[in-house]
Order: C-alpha cells, then structure tokens, then sequence
C-alpha cells in the first residue's frame, strides 16, 4: 500500500436528529440518561464504515459499518427549536 493515506474518519452532527439501528436494537438520543446512550452508542465503537448514502435537500446521511450497524442522521423541523444550524461534518485524521 506504498502511497497509499492511512488515517481515520472523524463524524461529527450537531442540532441533528440521530438513529443508531444495531443487531441488538435501536438506539437513539431519546432512551435514556446521555451515559446509558452513549454507552449504548459505543456498538460502532471499533467498526469500519463499509458504505454511505446522503440525500439532498434534507441533508440526511446514512452511515452504514462492518458490525451491521447503521447510523442514520436526518435533521428535521424538531430539531429547529435549539436554533443550531443542521449540520454535519466529516473529515480524515491522517498518519
């Protein structure tokens, strides 16, 4: 792999609704206290992203991993109320 970039991708959302579909279940901001969630999160944890699709003009991006989890982002007018801009970010963290 001479020449080729290692790294890894870092996602990033925020004011964004979020849904984290696993083989264990589904998970989602809403199921409890923000230590339960994000200890329920964790199931990408260590997962390679193997697929990605983003809509227009909505804006939602579904990330798809080696586990089977996917995690699907989808702003909505709900999500309007915390007046943050729906918005999310990916970049490379690069060797």
């Amino acid at each position: 792999m001479a020449g080729e970039k290692k790294g890894e991708w870092i996602f990033s959302t925020c004011g964004t609704s979020w849904l984290l579909v696993s083989p264990s279940g589904v998970v989602q901001p809403t199921d409890g206290t923000e230590e339960q969630v994000e200890e329920q999160a964790k199931a990408i944890e260590g997962s390679k992203l193997v697929d990605f699709g983003v809509s227009w003009p909505m804006g939602s991006v579904v990330l798809a991993f080696t586990n089977g989890c996917r995690l699907l982002v989808e702003p909505t007018s709900h999500d309007a109320k915390y007046e943050l801009p729906f918005c999310s970010s990916l970049c490379l963290k690069t060797e």
